[in-house]
């Protein structure tokens, strides 16, 4: 959608530069001192950043790396893929794709991951997560869980490595709609890797 700025001196900034009008893919402008972008999470609504807010974050933590965490794996297809809709921290579930499931063995024991696909603007068929929760929730990992996103090998299997674990967004605004790890990912076993979690 093409929307022109109402004020005749108003502009804003795309890519550092200046506009009054523009059509762009999913992606943020400038705004004065603010960047805003769409909320496809909390639609109808957007998201405003201050870059000159002072931050008092210092960046998040990690794990040691642990290369018995990391898998190249194929995934068994769901034979026919139906929209489910995946639990949110904010109570708007978050239409997706079950698309399938990866088989990861740890410690000598097999466990399954099923991989979705949210369909959601700028979300491409290869951008597949994991959402998952693990025995070290709320004891040095974040209470909500975790997400893993999936690559596509050369070879048609996937890289499923758990050291790239990270936080949801709303382990750290509460402003954010996160999608819930379903049941069928809630493990009983605990996953060392990847981004950590204070509950202090």
């Amino acid at each position: 959608m093409n929307r022109p700025a109402i004020d005749s001196a108003a502009t804003f900034q795309v890519k550092e530069k200046d506009e009054r009008a523009a059509t762009l893919p999913p992606s943020a402008i400038g705004v004065g001192r603010y960047r805003v972008r769409l909320s496809y999470q909390n639609a109808p609504a957007v998201i405003v950043f201050d870059p000159a807010k002072p931050r008092t974050f210092t960046g998040p933590t990690y794990y040691p790396y642990d290369a018995h965490y990391r898998f190249f794996v194929p995934l068994t297809a769901e034979a026919k893929q139906d929209t489910v809709l995946i639990e949110s921290t904010a109570g708007q579930p978050r239409p997706s794709l079950r698309v399938g499931t990866f088989t990861l063995t740890l410690r000598g024991k097999p466990i399954r991951l099923a991989a979705y696909r949210l369909l959601e603007p700028g979300v491409t068929a290869d951008d597949l997560s994991l959402f998952f929760m693990d025995q070290t929730n709320g004891k040095g990992s974040y209470h909500g869980g975790r997400y893993v996103d999936v690559e596509k090998q050369a070879d048609g299997r996937y890289l499923v490595d758990l050291n790239l674990a990270y936080n949801p967004s709303c382990a750290y605004s509460p402003f954010y709609n996160c999608p819930i790890p379903p049941k069928e990912n809630r493990l009983t076993a605990a996953i060392p890797a990847g981004e950590s979690w204070s509950e202090e």
